[in-house]
């Protein structure tokens, strides 16, 4: 077949001349991509010659990280197989820890770069400079794969994203490159998450509480340890912290509601010790607001005594009384 005889090809040029294809990377890139949906034999093909190109090729993924997490997120999305789905993700694992470790030699050399964030993205293509936008594609990627279907994939994206940002942010990340992860990876991730569990997108409650608030919890203990180990370059991200766990004790799923005060605990247990007067009077206003919002209040409405339904969403009070309760528990 002529797709597999192009995936051949492409196969036995890399293995002779792979260092010789200097920009043609991106389109061999995009065909290995077109590749992920394809059946097997030839999703199988096409995996196999992406694993060897991020193994024997690693700083050329680097170079080229846009196509390559591309590719990567392809396979780790198709679901025809579990095994190249998982080997993707650990393949932007293997990424991140060369990207690491290419700018601790950088630094060890001399070599200094002060990476900010800039607003066109631009990368540092050809220097092998791992830069702060190469990084935001990368923490992406992981993003994408948190709410597969499969439960091996969502943890292991997961785990890659927060293991990637605890592991090497502290010596990667400088605190602009910290707002801009916040702002565009994290906060988004748990957007996504919310939107998932809200009754706009009418999913069962099985699998809410199956699958959504267990991967919630998951995600929002990750980011309190990660904010915990970085804590001296992320304080100035509390608000956003605590925004984050408000809008969780908002949402309409009671299961949703608890993981925020959850959240919440964990925060004060953790952080708390490290919180400086200002910061505790920033919590403090945050809870009170969360007690504020959370106030049933529509429990104070005359009722029809003729009619024989609520005049209120009894759901989503029980789970307003229930943050009440919770709150002044913790």
């Amino acid at each position: 077949e002529r797709k597999e005889l192009i995936l051949n090809i492409i196969s036995h040029l890399i293995q002779a001349r792979g260092h010789h294809i200097m920009s043609g990377w991106g389109s061999v890139l995009s065909i290995i991509c077109m590749g992920a949906g394809y059946p097997d034999p030839l999703n199988s093909l096409a995996y196999t010659i992406l694993e060897g190109i991020v193994v024997k090729h690693n700083a050329l993924c680097i170079e080229n990280l846009a196509d390559t997490v591309k590719a990567l997120v392809a396979f780790g999305k198709n679901s025809l197989s579990l095994e190249r789905s998982l080997g993707s993700i650990s393949c932007m694992v293997s990424i991140a820890k060369s990207m690491a470790d290419e700018l601790k030699t950088r630094g060890s050399s001399g070599h200094h770069r002060s990476d900010s964030v800039v607003s066109n993205h631009t990368s540092d293509r050809g220097t092998g400079a791992s830069s702060s936008s190469q990084w935001m594609q990368l923490l992406q990627g992981f993003a994408q794969l948190i709410l597969d279907k499969r439960r091996e994939i969502r943890t292991r994206a997961l785990d890659g994203l927060f293991d990637t940002l605890r592991d090497h942010g502290g010596a990667s990340f400088d605190g602009d490159t910290w707002h801009v992860v916040f702002a565009g990876v994290l906060m988004p991730l748990f957007d996504d998450i919310h939107f998932q569990l809200s009754a706009d997108n009418q999913l069962d409650r099985q699998w809410i509480a199956s699958v959504g608030a267990p991967t919630c919890l998951a995600a929002l203990t990750a980011l309190i340890r990660l904010c915990d180990v970085h804590w001296a370059a992320v304080s100035t991200l509390l608000s956003d912290v605590l925004k984050l766990i408000d809008t969780c004790t908002q949402h309409g799923a009671e299961q949703v509601a608890r993981i925020g005060v959850e959240g919440l605990k964990q925060l004060l247990a953790m952080l708390g010790p490290k919180c400086t007067p200002e910061m505790w009077l920033t919590v403090a206003q945050a809870v009170r607001r969360m007690l504020a919002e959370s106030m049933p209040q529509e429990l104070q409405c005359k009722v029809d005594t003729a009619s024989t339904e609520l005049p209120f969403d009894s759901d989503r009070v029980v789970g307003q009384c229930v943050v009440q309760l919770l709150l002044i528990d913790a």
